[in-house]
């Protein structure tokens, strides 16, 4: 249950981030600064935006365009060496800026191609907006994937009738389509021109009472403005110009403006209502159909996502259903093994106890051997101990200024103490030389050392061979040992024995030793008397067994020869009975 509760988190947890970067991604899209951006225009063109980023290091720095200055935009003619090639060596194709392409916005500003061009002037970074002239394979990024403005990537995912009912709504601004109450259609649009360089507006007008009446287009900005612009914003013959930047009058006045204003907005009255001219009524009917299909699509996703549901359920199902089923065979494995277990602890418990029984049997008969000898083994080494006191009490005077130690060769190691008192300049009268463990007497040569060695028994007289090992609690380095004979008048020094003589250990730790000794001995004799019993111990039952099954052998070959000879044989009296038994047992060797 913990396990299905934690995949039920986690499949809960990985919703919600899908929903939190749906909604990034939703967020993004409403960002202006795309990369790249898309736009399906109303007769069914395609019309592609790209942003380019330029950082002017120096104000020599070349941009590399050659360019043709249009009404609203600036030409690109070619690419140069700067800043544009760069960008597009290092950039995809869709990125490109190439020859045809406009530049329509710079930094945010909008307007003429002289407000761009001075933007480039003082501008040291560059924020540019392209609009592609032509639009090749490859510029609409299929499918369209989230980027970065100036990255290469392009932040486009909304979708293609989002788009194009935005597009439709920015259209109707500048269009009204109203019924007139004879029923006809009357239709008004609005038209923006920027006159730059001697540019014309490109009409053929006639004088009317209500204003100017378009009589034809001949090229000019009309031209450009209907080549850019669907068929319900485009200029045609019979239009009527009825107000110019808000201003309705005669002819002559909006003649008057056509000439003198550089910034335009006209509106215009539509002559003649052509199919098309009235977009809405057709965008109503996309508008239904779109929406149709896109209920279709979300009622065929939702009958998707309840299928993978119920899918996922049924997986589930089947998944909790094995894992019962290997808990139970692994339940069950367990009670086998658990089992077989007790089984044999219980043949291991019975084993113990009968070889327990039979090891106290065999200890009961032994311990009733050996009660008499262990007895007399202890009396003995009782009076040994006795003895070994007695000896040490006599002992207590030996000189305590004598170590004995056991080398690991089983050789003894005699160490002695010898205290000097120097005065005025009496000499120690020792010969020495140093060796690895510090100063060996070669020599005595007068001085305290002789007067000493008059004076005291034989193990504790300095000898050559011997060797000083500490002097005032100092030892290991020689040349502290040396400085410090020299500089100290009382002398506590520890000699080590080179040759050891008869009488160098104190006859307290020879009686000890030899003492000791006797004890070893005697338990070690003990020990071979106990390791014999026992052996008799085993070997008297060992007999009995054997004696007993010999007697089971005998008195079953015995009634077998009863029985033969009782079947044909006369009676026998008592004695004749005995006798032939005592025969028969004598023949098998009893």
């Amino acid at each position: 249950e913990e396990c299905e509760e934690e995949e039920e988190e986690e499949e809960e947890l990985e919703e919600e981030e899908e929903e939190e970067e749906a909604d990034e991604e939703e967020s993004e899209v409403d960002e202006p600064d795309q990369a790249i951006s898309v736009t399906q225009l109303p007769d069914g063109g395609t019309q592609v935006a790209f942003w380019v980023d330029f950082v002017k290091e120096s104000p020599t720095t070349k941009i590399g365009f050659d360019i043709g200055v249009l009404p609203d935009s600036l030409l690109i003619r070619g690419i140069r060496e700067g800043l544009a090639q760069v960008w597009n060596e290092t950039h995809p194709a869709n990125l490109h800026i190439r020859e045809g392409d406009k530049l329509v916005e710079l930094n945010g500003v909008t307007g003429t191609a002289n407000q761009l061009l001075e933007q480039f002037k003082v501008a040291q970074k560059m924020r540019c907006r392209f609009v592609r002239g032509t639009v090749l394979e490859g510029d609409v990024p299929t499918p369209l994937s989230k980027g970065r403005p100036g990255s290469g990537g392009v932040v486009s995912r909304r979708s293609s009738s989002q788009k194009v009912d935005e597009e439709r709504k920015m259209l109707l601004k500048n269009l009204t389509v109203s019924k007139l109450p004879d029923g006809k259609t009357h239709i008004e649009y609005f038209v923006d021109f920027v006159k730059e360089g001697g540019a014309r507006l490109g009409f053929n007008i006639a004088s009317k009472p209500g204003g100017l009446l378009i009589e034809g287009i001949n090229g000019g900005l009309a031209q450009e403005w209907n080549q850019s612009q669907p068929q319900c914003l485009q200029v045609r013959a019979g239009d009527m110009m009825v107000a110019i930047n808000g201003v309705a009058g005669s002819a002559a006045q909006l003649m008057e403006l056509c000439k003198t204003e550089q910034k335009l907005r006209i509106r215009f009255v539509r002559g003649q209502v052509l199919e098309g001219d009235d977009p809405s009524v057709q965008w109503e009917i996309e508008r239904k159909e779109r929406g149709e299909k896109e209920k279709q699509e979300e009622e065929k996703r939702k009958a998707t996502e309840e299928e993978k549901r119920k899918a996922k359920e049924e997986q589930k199902l089947r998944e909790e259903k094995q894992k019962q089923k290997e808990l139970q065979d692994k339940e069950r494995k367990e009670m086998e093994q658990k089992a077989v277990k007790q089984r044999e602890e219980n043949d291991r418990k019975e084993k113990e106890e009968e070889e327990l029984k039979e090891k106290e049997l065999k200890e009961q008969d032994a311990s009733q051997l050996l009660g008499r000898e262990d007895k007399e083994s202890k009396d003995k080494e009782e009076k040994a101990r006795e003895d070994l006191e007695k000896q040490e009490d006599n002992t207590e005077g030996v000189d305590k200024n004598i170590i004995v130690r056991e080398r690991p060769d089983g050789s003894a190691q005699v160490e002695y103490y010898v205290t000097f008192v120097r005065e005025a300049d009496a000499k120690l009268g020792l010969d020495i030389v140093s060796n690895e463990v510090g100063l060996g007497v070669s020599g005595i040569s007068g001085g305290l050392a002789l007067q000493w060695n008059q004076s005291h028994p034989q193990n504790l007289q300095v000898r050559p061979g011997d060797t000083l090992v500490e002097v005032n609690g100092i030892s290991g380095n020689v040349q502290d040992l040396m400085a410090e004979c020299k500089r100290a008048q009382t002398l506590h020094i520890r000699f080590a024995r080179g040759e050891v003589l008869k009488g160098d250990a104190p006859v307290r730790q020879e009686a000890r030793s030899a003492q000791e000794g006797q004890v070893v001995e005697q338990d070690a004799a003990a020990q071979d008397v106990a390791e014999q019993l026992t052996d008799v111990a085993e070997q008297l039952a060992d007999d009995t067994q054997s004696r007993d099954e010999t007697n089971r052998h005998e008195e079953g070959h015995e009634q077998r020869e009863l029985e033969v000879h009782g079947a044909n044989a006369p009676e026998e009296s008592g004695e004749q009975l005995e006798e032939h038994q005592q025969r028969g047992l004598e023949a098998h060797g009893a």
